[in-house]
């Protein structure tokens, strides 16, 4: 653009602004005006036919209020002097560096080449790579589409999805809290076979909700969760070992790959949620009663999902050699966490803070602490057997007659 140009473009803005910035505008109002002007198509300084927008006007304001017409006078490109074209050398990289890795962005390419030395006289802008990869190499870019096909089980109880999403506000003990709604779904036959509400997530809340579901629908041959801390965790993975349960995730940021129990949650929060006067509650016992009523209507309705559009509670009943029930003994030992301590000289151990007698036939001894956890029960791993373990009770202790050991015979 030479100075001509440049100089008929200054004008040109300046013409429209000049109402706005002397205040002689014959409309009523300057955002009458600009909205007048904004509507009527003119020729403009590149010979096309065309509009000026309401944010442009102000703009092209503010720019003359602070430069004077210099403001108004169209600025250089940045890379002007750079070649703005691609050679068929630099174009073969580009597509090297994309096939190598798809995911690469065009920042990333573009900084690569710089450093290596394809662009000695300054390298095309971002978007002239970005425009190179989107039209010449669409191959490529279709690429970045992952496979993410829907998926579906034969069988009940051959894979549960289990998930937590975010609930109702709710008033609970004089402040409001929030509630988080933990739910696990089988996928061959969509029915919840559990859930809970707590106002916390974590993971011991998980292991709560998915005890209860197997205590009450039996085992999964699979778990698949995503990559959240109440779901990679030590705990739930030893006891998944223990119950004969596998667990799979999903991939690192594709927690919509679970979408059977994500479509779940959806729905729920258009009826439920939506439905419900959050303030009626004063307890989250009062909003659990209210979830087991929908939960249970919503297990019995007709799911377009399933063949001739059965209802989830209809189509998990109709595998029962597929529900295998747990011994509740075996259930409540797999689901009790584990530590490793080691016993102290006085045969003592420390959990959360707290000190537990072991006896003196472990002292000096590594052994696996198995207990519930909120520590209402709390045992050792020992000869094969789980022995209960209780509290130091110091004032106990004190009035315990101790073994004395003789040094020589009488």
């Amino acid at each position: 653009m030479d100075i001509n140009e440049i100089e008929a473009t200054a004008l040109f803005r300046y013409d429209l602004i000049h109402p706005i910035i002397a205040e002689v505008f014959p409309d009523a109002n300057k955002k009458a005006y600009m909205e007048r002007i904004a509507r009527t198509e003119r020729l403009l300084p590149s010979g096309k036919r065309g509009y000026v927008r309401v944010g442009t006007l102000r703009e092209w304001s503010t720019n003359y209020r602070k430069q004077g017409l210099k403001g108004l006078k169209p600025k250089g490109r940045k890379d002007a002097g750079a070649s703005r074209r691609l050679t068929h050398l630099q174009k073969a990289e580009i597509k090297r560096l994309k096939q190598e890795n798809y995911r690469r962005p065009a920042t990333v390419i573009r900084k690569r080449m710089l450093m290596t030395g394809y662009f000695p006289t300054g390298a095309p802008s971002v978007s002239t790579f970005q425009r190179y990869i989107a039209h010449e190499l669409p191959q490529l870019k279709h690429n970045q589409i992952e496979d993410m096909r829907a998926f579906e089980m034969a069988h009940v109880n051959d894979l549960w999805q289990i998930d937590t999403t975010h609930g109702p506000f709710i008033i609970a003990g004089g402040r409001k809290r929030k509630v988080y709604i933990v739910g696990v779904i089988d996928d061959a036959s969509r029915y919840l076979v559990g859930w809970g509400l707590f106002f916390e997530d974590n993971a011991i809340n998980v292991q709560i909700t998915l005890k209860r579901a197997i205590q009450t629908y039996g085992r999964p041959r699979r778990l698949y969760a995503d990559n959240g801390k109440p779901y990679v965790n030590k705990q739930l993975a030893l006891t998944c070992a223990e119950l004969g349960v596998g667990i799979r995730h999903t991939q690192v940021y594709h927690g919509n790959q679970k979408g059977k129990i994500e479509r779940w949650f959806g729905v729920m929060k258009q009826q439920w949620m939506a439905d419900i006067n959050y303030n009626q509650f004063a307890s989250l016992d009062e909003l659990k009663q209210a979830f087991a009523i929908y939960v249970r209507d919503r297990n019995n309705q007709a799911n377009r999902n399933l063949p001739n559009n059965m209802t989830p509670m209809d189509r998990f009943c109709e595998e029962p050699d597929a529900i295998h029930k747990v011994e509740q003994t075996k259930l409540d030992i797999a689901f009790l966490h584990r530590e490793e301590r080691r016993v102290a000289n006085d045969g003592t151990i420390s959990l959360n803070g707290q000190q537990y007698e072991t006896g003196r036939a472990t002292i000096g001894q590594r052994v696996t602490v198995r207990y519930q956890p909120d520590l209402s029960t709390v045992w050792i791993e020992w000869d094969d057997q789980l022995l209960p373990i209780k509290l130091v009770d110091k004032l106990e202790n004190g009035h315990t007659a101790r073994e004395r050991i003789r040094m020589t015979e009488d």
